[in-house]
């Protein structure tokens, strides 16, 4: 740095993926920035319009928010290109950091990443951001995953209130791979709802998908709970190069009723527990906030969470949950354990958004490369352009945004554009007999949903077209087919270029080779989204938040019609061996 940043406000540009409807975290961070910042804030919620008409030169800064796949669709090769080649400072935030390590370091030293913002704690840096493998960085810093939200800081809990329900919890179940930690949501929940039972709480505990909370409703349900069960967010597993999570989900695929301890002998024993992510959850700073008494497992918390004093700590093992259970029936201990969890947590402030942000600015002074621009970029410029050309219409406002009315209509087209994209790809050699398949199985009084299939035959078609030319619209992956002995799983997985042998042989697919009960396009290894061009524009098709995609629609069709779902993965792993001897020749 050659000048004093004291007086200069800095032009950013963060980068994101935000449609309004995203969990609080997500909003409360990326606004953040904006809120709380000395510098200047212009929002892109849609990079797939991060075209040449924005000029990238005037920006100071670049910021890669952790809302965007960074090995995903939505940054075109060309957009990754002007990313590269862009003078800007480049700044990364990472989340769920425990998969896909080294892709990601090839991703950061293609893009010049020079400062990123990490979960990981300061110890691991090395580990998971080796110098040698992204030459560009400079430096990496830990945060939390979200920090105490605006809407709650400074608002004293009232404990006095009743509250009728002794015990609140809501997670999800997480993928095996992520070992002994990720499994302690699974277990807390099982073990809790027992103890309830038998100790005598009211409970409402849940690691269903279906039964998340989300906005007021969370806030309410919290208001309504005494204690809050919790684990540390993160993993005991880190799977660096991809590897373990594919064995795992082949390994589910041919044992189906696994066992979690039978997977984790298979498949990463020599593994667990050796690296680890262990931080603390948002949702410890919302429960605290609302007066609640934090029950969580033994964990390290990012160093933020002190056990017996800021929640009653269970032991791993369960060997100290009679000691557990007279600390939740003793009202004076919980209410002093709450009260100084507030004061620390809330009352302090040292985890407000507004403390993240200034010390956000002060690395920004450390290393921002200072420039001749000193005028200031117009955003509400650029939300208007791409609210005109892209039908773009979130824009920030006072602390959080608003969305334009008119910007539903440009959506329209792009939503009915998929569906047009996927029934046009039917009409053609076996995907056709399978739209004759669905119209069968309709006539008979079996109830498949149009829209899903749709969803199936969209991604039928992307998969054909990287089966035929290795790449689809600038997503630079492969994909290879197999199906089990019994030829009740088809599984696809994608990988990159030139990484994994072919796909079986095509002459395996006999059309009478049985039902499929479980058809898996697995995408984890490349991003959680696919881009398919349509005209001269891309959509980015979704595979789920982990990168899985489940055919349901396909799986319904072949319990009456399995000879039209064959023969489509039978010319897929024909044309994906045709392919790679054109190749080889």
């Amino acid at each position: 740095m050659t000048e004093n940043l004291v007086d200069r406000r800095l032009n950013v540009l963060v980068l994101s993926t935000f449609d309004g409807r995203n969990a609080n975290v997500i909003r409360d961070y990326l606004f953040s920035f904006r809120n709380y910042s000395r510098h200047r804030y212009a929002y892109l919620f849609d990079c797939t319009v991060l075209t040449d008409d924005i000029d990238l030169t005037s920006f100071d800064v670049i910021v890669l928010f952790w809302s965007l796949d960074l090995m995903g669709p939505s940054l075109s090769a060309a957009a990754r290109d002007r990313l590269r080649a862009a003078p800007a400072l480049k700044v990364l935030f990472l989340q769920d950091e425990y998969r896909n390590v080294r892709r990601f370091n090839r991703v950061m030293a293609e893009l010049g990443i020079n400062v990123m913002f990490t979960c990981v704690a300061e110890s691991d840096h090395a580990t998971f951001y080796p110098p040698a493998l992204v030459l560009t960085l400079e430096g990496a810093y830990t945060v939390l995953t979200g920090y105490v939200p605006p809407y709650l800081d400074g608002r004293h809990p009232d404990r006095a209130s009743p509250r009728p329900r002794d015990i609140g919890y809501r997670s999800r179940e997480v993928p095996y791979w992520l070992g002994d930690l990720g499994r302690e949501k699974k277990i807390l929940a099982d073990r809790f709802t027992a103890l309830a039972t038998d100790a005598g709480f009211t409970a409402d505990i849940s690691t269903r998908e279906s039964d998340r909370i989300y906005g007021r409703r969370w806030v309410e349900f919290l208001r309504r709970s005494r204690f809050v069960l919790g684990s540390a967010s993160g993993a005991s597993v880190v799977d660096f190069t991809g590897e373990i999570q594919q064995h795992c989900g082949r390994y589910l695929a041919e044992h189906p009723d696994a066992t979690y301890d039978e997977v984790k002998t298979r498949c990463f024993q020599d593994v667990d527990w050796k690296v680890v992510i262990d931080t603390v959850s948002p949702r410890v700073f919302e429960a605290t906030a609302l007066g609640c008494t934090l029950v969580h497992h033994e964990g390290g918390y990012g160093g933020v969470l002190v056990p017996d004093l800021h929640y009653i700590c269970v032991r791993r093992d369960y060997s100290n949950i009679g000691e557990v259970v007279d600390r939740m029936r003793d009202p004076a201990f919980c209410g002093k354990l709450a009260e100084r969890a507030y004061q620390d947590l809330i009352e302090s402030g040292q985890y407000q958004y507004q403390r993240f942000a200034q010390r956000f600015d002060a690395i920004l002074a450390r290393h921002v490369r200072v420039t001749g621009r000193i005028h200031p970029v117009s955003s509400w410029r650029l939300y208007a352009r791409n609210f005109v050309r892209h039908g773009q219409g979130i824009v920030p406002f006072r602390d959080s945004f608003v969305t334009l009315p008119a910007a539903r209509l440009p959506y329209v087209p792009v939503d009915c554009a998929k569906g047009v994209l996927a029934i046009a790809a039917t009409f053609g050699d076996s995907r056709r007999r399978l739209l004759l398949a669905w119209l069968r199985c309709r006539l008979r009084g079996v109830k498949i949903d149009l829209r899903a299939l749709a969803k199936d035959l969209l991604r039928l078609h992307i998969l054909r077209r990287t089966m035929l030319d290795g790449a689809d619209g600038g997503d630079r992956f492969s994909a290879r087919i197999h199906c089990d002995s019994g030829g009740e799983r088809i599984r696809i997985e994608s990988v990159e270029l030139g990484s994994e042998p072919a796909s079986q042989d095509a002459r395996r697919w006999a059309i009478d080779s049985g039902r499929p009960t479980e058809i898996l396009w697995d995408h984890s290894r490349i991003g959680t989204g696919l881009r398919c061009k349509l005209g001269p524009r891309a959509i980015v098709v979704s595979m789920g938040p982990d990168g899985t995609y489940e055919f349901h629609a396909l799986v319904m069709i072949a319990r009456y019609a399995p000879a039209a779902v064959w023969t489509v993965f039978r010319h897929l792993a024909s044309a994906d061996r045709t392919r790679r001897g054109a190749v080889g020749a």
